[in-house]
């Protein structure tokens, strides 16, 4: 089976973002929480860790890196049952980030 191109399952509007704010790792991240639609990412940091080869403390890290930048919400902080929202649609993610500059 072929290996699914990273920029295939990604939207547009994240892959004009600027790379000097948000890497291609969080953009792909981003991306994946965007996908989860209204119900939000429940995946724990050990989770994604595995699919994104880092560690967890890696993936705290971009979340926080992402909340920052106010791309996305994070419900119930810290506990087991955490869920993760993009807080912009795609569409209007360039304005969104650039406004929070």
């Amino acid at each position: 089976m072929a290996k699914q191109n990273r920029a295939s399952s990604m939207p547009k509007a994240l892959w004009k973002l600027p790379s000097e704010t948000i890497n291609w790792q969080q953009k792909h991240l981003l991306s994946l929480i965007w996908f989860c639609g209204f119900k939000g990412c429940i995946c724990w940091d050990s989770v994604l860790a595995d699919k994104f080869g880092v560690t967890p403390r890696t993936i705290r890290r971009w979340l926080a890196h992402l909340k920052k930048l106010d791309l996305i919400v994070i419900g119930f902080p810290g506990g087991s049952k955490r869920i993760i929202w993009s807080k912009t649609p795609p569409k209007n993610l360039e304005k969104s980030l650039l406004a929070n500059l």
